[in-house]
């Protein structure tokens, strides 16, 4: 407000900088800064902010290309940030199976028959932070089970996880060997 009318300028913004570009701190200045606006509100330009991505990233899709590797969740957050993890390209739900498997040791097979317990609620909440898999999706392919025991598996983890070092541990290697840098030539094919 203070670039157009100098009485309702704070004493700490300095207007002088933006209305230098429109003949300086004068009424005709002023009026010129007023017209400028107008003309942009009437012009119905395209809002930047609809090509905000992750509503953490503003710019063309190369400088979120170049971005994304620093801008995505941690793998130790204590919440899941389902903003920051839009800007990450998602794992195919089977990949992410493979890479997680092998860094359990076990075939996925043995992983998918598996009847529970915390490693597997570790596995569905890699997948389902990883993937974009829905919690029925995983079920199904956890050994077909429904969405319901895949919220109930990871409610059991996301109350264990805050009193059980090792499982923090588990946690924060299983989520590391899923982050985009660490795909390595083993499993390069999946993709």
């Amino acid at each position: 407000m203070g670039h157009l009318d100098r009485r309702a300028a704070p004493p700490l913004v300095t207007h002088a900088l933006v209305l230098a570009s429109f003949g300086d701190d004068t009424p005709q200045g002023r009026r010129a800064y007023a017209r400028f606006m107008e003309d942009g509100v009437r012009s119905q330009l395209p809002s930047p902010w609809a090509q905000l991505r992750g509503q953490v990233v503003l710019g063309t899709e190369e400088f979120v290309a170049r971005i994304r590797p620093q801008v995505h969740a941690a793998p130790d957050a204590a919440r899941e940030q389902p903003a920051r993890r839009a800007l990450q390209q998602p794992w195919e739900l089977d990949a992410a199976l493979a890479v997680l498997a092998h860094e359990l040791g076990c075939e996925e097979a043995e992983l998918c028959q598996r009847g529970g317990g915390l490693e597997q609620a570790l596995v569905m909440k890699c997948l389902y932070r990883s993937t974009g898999a829905s919690q029925r999706e995983i079920g199904q392919r956890l050994g077909g089970a429904d969405y319901s025991w895949v919220s109930r598996q990871r409610k059991a983890l996301r109350e264990a996880l805050p009193h059980d070092p090792s499982l923090q541990t588990q946690f924060v290697r299983l989520q590391t060997a899923l982050t985009h840098e660490e795909r390595s030539a083993l499993f390069l094919p999946y993709f």
